[in-house]
Parts: structure tokens; sequence; C-alpha cells
């Protein structure tokens, strides 16, 4: 995640793993991690559906093209989020 970028909520995803999702108007970025062997990265959009869902490993490496799809999709949906205001 780059700074910015759209806030992650965390869940169960009611079979011993954890649910992700950023949920920006309509679009969303889902990571749905089940065990070692199946982690799903769902990218969709209200109007569009899904844009492309890949299923990944634990052992993935930041130069996956999985990895780098869903990070382009994070920033391109978390643009124009209003930035916080810093506090200090």
């Amino acid at each position: 995640m780059e700074d910015g970028s759209a806030t992650p909520q965390v869940s169960s995803n009611g079979e011993g793993g954890l649910f992700v999702e950023w949920l920006v108007g309509s679009a969303s970025l889902t990571i749905d991690y089940e065990d070692e062997t199946e982690i799903l990265i769902t990218a969709s959009t209200q109007d569009e559906g899904v844009r492309f869902a890949d299923l990944i490993t634990a052992w993935w490496t930041p130069d996956d093209d999985a990895i780098g799809r869903a990070r382009e999709y994070l920033a391109a949906i978390s643009r124009g989020l209003q930035q916080p205001i810093p506090l200090r």
C-alpha cells in the first residue's frame, strides 16, 4: 500500500482465513487468504463486474504479475480520495 491509499477492512472469511477489502465507491479490491495455497485477489466494479481474479500462494514475490495488477488497481481506485488532515 502507498500513502494515501484507501483504508482496508479486515475480517474473517468464514473458513478460518482472512478477508481484506478496499472499497471505494463502486470499485473494490479483495484478498481472500484461506491457506498457503489459496490466496485469491479480485478486482471489480459495480458497472463492469470482475476486472481480474488471480490465485496466488503464500510464496508470492513483489514482482509477481498479480501483485503488480493489485497495486495498480488499488492506486487507481484510491485517486481522488480526500487526504487526511495531518495531526500535529
